[in-house]
């Protein structure tokens, strides 16, 4: 008789386990969802010509912003947001990027007496306090800052130089007190830089983060030491464009005809999704978001992300209520966390001031029925017999 009640409550706890096995795969295959906190303009802002763009967003969900508040003739400033609190006014200077540790790059302007002053690049820490500026060392008098390591030193960035009447950006990185001319990537400027140290960037002028270079003339990256270039995608007339990097070498980003793409440097292997579009983040497990269109047709376009291998839009993961209202336009960085930093804008009958987005994972009422479920399944099978 022992042995039977024993098999009898192998058997329930074995059942058990089961439906808690099957509720736990539904919860890691069920959509994720995302509750949504929404910028409000501050007072005195234009309702129309004001903008706060994300820059990206740290491990902890605080978010870095750009913003002005008038016009775009009026100074901007460099900000902290987190959902349910309103923007931090930090620093005057226009933001590039920030790193998961909260730290953040901009060009800070400064007048210096001379004709127009200049820009210098700043390093700004998540308080708002300047760990420590870079100033310009050649002719044009003005540093830029476009990419910011995981490190607390690291910066990178460029000054100008004219040639033969014309002027490139000639990319520097500064690291221990030492500014380091990157002599072999030429006229170009590094968008990131992860954990190892390792980069990717552009060829060509710079034209602002996520964008390519003039003339579409590339990319480049470095790994281990090793300098790469990406003319064309392979097999391909294609030229790409290299946004961000994460922690594991997967870059990601988007083709000269708009197709997002993301390249695993280790493999060499290439991933082309089916939008128009391009990829502006990436997190360290590989989860990408950016901003495109479901097809030639589509007039509005919107920030997505990639879900199982596959591109979803995000205003397809949010309330019926925010997507109606509003339009998420771009998503501009991914946490590991999950937490997805998004430009948008209300929608009206004119364009009006863009706003920041904060858009934070929820599992969906029935992924937390199920793993409910199994585990009262559970407790119920392993009670012991009377």
């Amino acid at each position: 008789c022992n042995r039977i009640v024993l098999y009898i409550k192998g058997m329930h706890l074995r059942t058990g386990c089961l439906i808690f096995c099957v509720s736990l795969a539904a919860v890691s295959h069920a959509e994720v969802r995302y509750k949504v906190w929404v910028s409000e303009l501050p007072v005195g802002a234009n309702p129309t010509l004001a903008n706060i763009v994300p820059l990206g967003v740290d491990a902890t969900g605080q978010v870095a912003i750009r913003s002005n508040l008038r016009d775009n003739m009026t100074p901007f400033y460099v900000s902290s947001l987190r959902s349910g609190q309103t923007p931090q006014f930090q620093r005057n200077g226009f933001g590039h990027g920030m790193a998961s540790n909260g730290d953040v790059c901009l060009q800070e302007w400064f007048d210096n007496g001379q004709f127009g002053g200049r820009y210098d690049a700043t390093l700004l820490r998540a308080d708002g306090t300047v760990a420590k500026t870079v100033q310009p060392t050649l002719e044009n008098h003005n540093a830029y800052a476009t990419a910011v390591g995981e490190d607390g030193d690291t910066l990178a960035g460029f000054d100008y130089q004219e040639i033969d009447g014309y002027w490139f950006n000639v990319p520097w990185i500064h690291k221990n007190g030492v500014k380091s001319w990157e002599t072999e990537i030429g006229p170009g400027f590094i968008t990131d830089i992860n954990k190892s140290g390792d980069y990717c960037g552009v060829f060509g002028g710079f034209n602002g983060k996520g964008a390519p270079g003039s003339f579409f003339t590339g990319s480049f990256y470095k790994r281990n030491g090793q300098f790469h270039t990406v003319g064309n995608i392979p097999g391909t007339d294609d030229g790409v464009t290299l946004n961000e990097m994460n922690d594991k070498g997967v870059i990601a980003g988007y083709s000269q005809f708009n197709k997002p793409y993301l390249f695993d440097t280790v493999s060499g292997e290439w991933t082309g999704f089916d939008v128009v579009g391009g990829f502006l983040g990436i997190n360290n497990h590989g989860v990408a978001v950016g901003s495109g269109q479901r097809n030639s047709s589509d007039n509005e376009g919107g920030a997505f992300i990639t879900v199982g291998g596959k591109i979803r839009f995000l205003s397809d993961l949010v309330s019926p209520e925010i997507a109606s209202q509003y339009v998420l336009g771009s998503a501009w960085a991914i946490n590991d966390s999950g937490v997805i930093a998004v430009e948008g804008y209300k929608r009206g009958p004119q364009t009006t001031a863009h706003q920041t987005f904060i858009l934070t994972p929820v599992p969906e009422p029935g992924t937390l029925l199920a793993l409910g479920l199994g585990i009262a399944a559970l407790r119920r099978r392993s009670k012991p017999s009377a």
